[in-house]
């Protein structure tokens, strides 16, 4: 097992606890074990089935990406503007020790990766105090990617959490222990998950344990640290309110861009962000590991990682390019870029270097695949103004021109916030 475990490519189905959660009597059918030879009983097959698709869902990256938190009675018993700050069930006995379990293993989430918010219809300053001085909240402000502590229409908060994360609404995961408000969540936003909260919070861990769209298969770098890089966006969005204009922000951000050869310490991530970006992501490729190794390994190819970090701290391996490379033309077969820094013209500053480095070499053409997708239509607008398209129709599926020999060359002239490195 320990072997196997080494291995990137095959994930290990722990058989033994699934047997035990079933109960061991229960596993087996006698009667159909000597009739047909099954050695589980058919009735348990769908359930196993259900706990293979846990593996498919991360594979084929179905999972979500975030989960949005109501607080009274969720993360908390009682109602901190009714209880008072002291009132509040929440601590090592019961029933608010429940609580402080179900904290943790949301903080757990937030450690493997998953984005917190919180929607909550509270005096906001009373939730805050909560948050920062409670002695047995184990989730703190920092933990939060975005809070909306208010009286508006929680559907309306959800969407507009969604715009502070720039993530779509089907990666978001909301629980409350309010029935009405799941139930208007749901009429309203469809695509938005709302599992069944049980009476009481002895069921809130349990609950959380089994949905499935959280799972994933394995932890890289930048999911340890995606959760700090989400709350430090409120710090850059607050310090934005302070500048005349974006362009001044910008400048101010000092944003330094690294685009560099894949290898075995990036493949991981790489890998990740195809099965996961979906807004900004040209051709839609998913690859795993595997696949991505075997790439590296084709002369015709060069797989680029794509790192930032501006002053407020580093975002790590934030994006991908895939070039075939040839003697006259390089089509960048796969490009896509983290939502998490959209919005900062670094996607013109990866394609202004490629650029720059193709007329640098004399190629005669940079191409770019465009596959449209449900999802993709900002890689559509960032194609709009940069390229021009040599497929049937205006959103469809094709080549679109970067640079050809002897043409004005992009130079990135509104890109002096940037800087690009290309190793």
């Amino acid at each position: 097992i320990t072997r196997l475990n080494r291995c990137r490519a095959i994930f290990v189905f722990d058989y033994d606890s699934f047997a035990a959660n079933i109960g061991k009597n229960n596993i087996v059918n006698d009667k159909m074990r000597y009739l047909a030879d099954m050695k589980i009983s058919p009735d348990i097959i769908p359930h196993l089935c259900e706990e293979y698709m846990r593996y498919i869902r991360a594979l084929a990256g179905l999972m979500r990406k975030c989960v949005v938190l109501d607080l009274d009675n969720t993360l908390w018993g009682g109602i901190v503007g009714e209880d008072g700050f002291h009132g509040i069930k929440l601590g090592p006995t019961a029933p608010g020790n429940a609580y402080v379990e179900f904290q943790k293993h949301i903080l757990a989430l937030f450690r493997r990766g998953i984005i917190l918010a919180i929607n909550s219809s509270n005096n906001e300053a009373d939730a805050m105090k909560v948050l920062r001085e409670h002695p047995h909240m184990i989730l703190r402000e920092h933990h939060f990617a975005s809070l909306k502590i208010n009286w508006e229409n929680k559907a309306k908060n959800i969407v507009d959490i969604a715009k502070d994360i720039n993530i779509g609404l089907d990666s978001m995961v909301f629980i409350d222990d309010d029935k009405r408000n799941r139930e208007i969540v749901k009429a309203m936003l469809p695509q938005v998950l709302c599992p069944e909260l049980p009476e009481g919070a002895s069921g809130h861990a349990r609950m959380l344990r089994e949905i499935k769209e959280l799972d994933s298969l394995q932890i890289t770098r930048e999911d340890k640290k995606r959760g700090r890089l989400y709350a430090t966006e409120r710090k850059r969005k607050k310090s934005k309110d302070t500048f005349r204009n974006l362009s001044e922000y910008l400048k101010a951000l000092d944003i330094t861009v690294e685009i560099g050869r894949a290898g075995r310490f990036s493949i991981p991530r790489i890998s990740q962000l195809t099965m996961r970006t979906n807004q900004f992501n040209f051709s839609a490729k998913r690859y795993d590991e595997k696949e991505i190794e075997r790439i590296t390994r084709d002369t015709r190819y060069s797989i680029y990682h794509i790192k930032v970090k501006d002053k407020y701290g580093d975002y790590g391996i934030v994006g991908a390019l895939f070039v075939k490379k040839s003697h006259e033309e390089w089509l960048v077969d796969t490009f896509l870029l983290s939502c998490r820094v959209l919005g900062r013209n670094i996607e013109d500053a990866v394609i202004s270097a490629l650029i720059r480095e193709a007329a640098r070499k004399n190629i005669e053409r940079l191409t770019i695949f465009y596959k449209k997708t449900e999802k993709n239509e900002p890689a559509f607008r960032f194609l709009k103004r940069y390229g021009d398209h040599s497929g049937r129709g205006p959103a469809k599926s094709g080549k679109f021109t970067l640079y050809k020999k002897g043409g004005k060359i992009k130079s990135g002239s509104k890109l002096s916030h940037v800087r690009t490195i290309l190793k």
